[in-house]
């Protein structure tokens, strides 16, 4: 989970409150994927709700082990604090029910799950909710992230933002107006490297100066091309509206 989550309050306060936090390194398993190298002092890449679903998911179980609620991929702090408290408000006094058999309380947590398919949800919400419906009260040991994730795009993909490192997914194309806004973020950043580059050019020397003329060619490239691509698209946006 990136740390622009982790550091919300509200995410904080929910987690701290109403939860006992644990984690998995699934850094070696065959699911996971590739995510944007930076320094620690540089801004990660940018993400969409529910992309890096190979590299990290988010899981709640009951104390004794039986599955509540998954959240696969990146998701933002408010939806993770709806969620969590959606869990504990409706999820919760069902999982730990002691009144009922497991298969019972199976049938409960799936119906609770299917009954928000009523309502809008971002496509990867409801790939987490379909998943839910089929593994409710999985325990630990049969949870497999594998399941949760297959079909989504591809194991090899970047957890980072929509572009050519995707290759696709099977929900389809990202809507237009939405990688506008995501390409328009890394123009943003491809002029800040470039200003750093400029800044590093006057006191490197030989090979050192070489490199960052061609890395600097190189985010001319990619700048250029995201600008005519968005460009492109707000062309068909403006000729959609007549």
């Amino acid at each position: 989970m990136r740390a622009d989550v982790l550091k919300s309050q509200g995410v904080q306060k929910v987690l701290g409150d109403r939860y006992v936090c644990t984690w998995k390194n699934i850094e070696n398993d065959s699911i996971c994927g590739s995510s944007y190298a930076h320094d620690p002092a540089e801004k990660p890449g940018i993400c969409a709700p529910g992309e890096g679903e190979h590299n990290t998911q988010a899981c709640v179980f009951t104390p004794d082990g039986y599955l509540l609620d998954v959240m696969a991929g990146y998701q933002t702090p408010e939806a993770l604090v709806d969620e969590m408290k959606w869990v504990t408000e409706k999820l919760k006094a069902i999982g730990n029910n002691p009144n009922l058999s497991v298969e019972d309380r199976k049938v409960r947590v799936s119906k609770e799950h299917e009954g928000t398919l009523r309502h809008p949800k971002p496509n990867n919400a409801i790939l987490d909710t379909k998943f839910m419906i089929r593994h409710a009260m999985d325990t630990f040991g049969d949870f497999k992230a594998d399941d949760l994730v297959e079909g989504r795009g591809f194991g090899d993909h970047f957890f980072g933002r929509f572009g050519k490192d995707m290759p696709g997914e099977v929900l389809g194309k990202v809507p237009g107006y939405q990688q506008a806004l995501v390409d328009e973020k890394r123009c943003d950043d491809i002029m800040e490297e470039a200003r750093k580059l400029r800044v590093k050019y006057g006191a490197a020397e030989g090979r050192a100066k070489e490199e960052i003329v061609v890395r600097l060619r190189e985010l001319e490239t990619e700048y250029k091309t995201l600008r005519a691509k968005n460009a492109e698209i707000a062309r068909q946006v403006e000729q959609a509206k007549k």
